[in-house]
């Protein structure tokens, strides 16, 4: 017997209180799966369903598939959802996106200090030295070995396209 993969639009409704969470999956019984998980481990994204999940155990959780659709408009039937149920354990309203989602103070400080600053450790002069030697000559992957012309032609290409979008500048 084969895994079924069913993508589309599901909820989990809290039996005891009958708050739903709306959420859409490329693999819902997948999805599923994670969600089970990350609320066994204290460690799932959305607060609401981990309280209820907390409060009342997993078991009190049902998943209900609410529509099967194509991967393309997924996220244009979660949204028909969530604007028709109005669910209470859903975080953000607009389907795909944390437009809408509420972060304390002490969560934006922390999102904040790990985007600034440097980006990788400074390594000393004696370790970039060691890393290139572990690279040159017969150590480095390439060595003795040619890019066929049509991955010669598809690197150009690429890179042609990559200086034309501007994700790629001379200096």
């Amino acid at each position: 017997m084969s895994y079924v993969r069913y993508c589309g639009v599901y909820s989990i409704t809290s039996e005891k209180t009958g708050d739903l969470y709306i959420g859409s999956a490329a693999d819902i019984k997948g999805r599923w799966s994670l969600h089970k998980h990350q609320l066994k481990k204290h460690t799932h994204g959305n607060r609401f369903l981990q309280k209820a999940h907390d409060d009342f155990g997993i078991d009190t959780l049902k998943l209900r598939i609410l529509e099967e659709c194509p991967p393309d408009q997924r996220l244009a039937r979660e949204q028909f959802y969530l604007d028709a149920l109005k669910p209470a354990l859903n975080i953000s309203k607009v389907a795909g996106s944390s437009l809408g989602v509420k972060r304390t103070e002490a969560t934006r400080a922390k999102i904040a200090a790990a985007k600034t600053g440097v980006k990788y450790l400074p390594r000393s002069d004696e370790s970039r030295r060691r890393y290139s030697e572990s690279k040159t000559g017969a150590k480095h992957p390439l060595f003795n070995k040619e890019h066929s012309e049509e991955h010669k032609l598809r690197i150009s290409a690429g890179l042609k396209r990559a200086y034309l979008e501007g994700r790629r500048s001379r200096k």
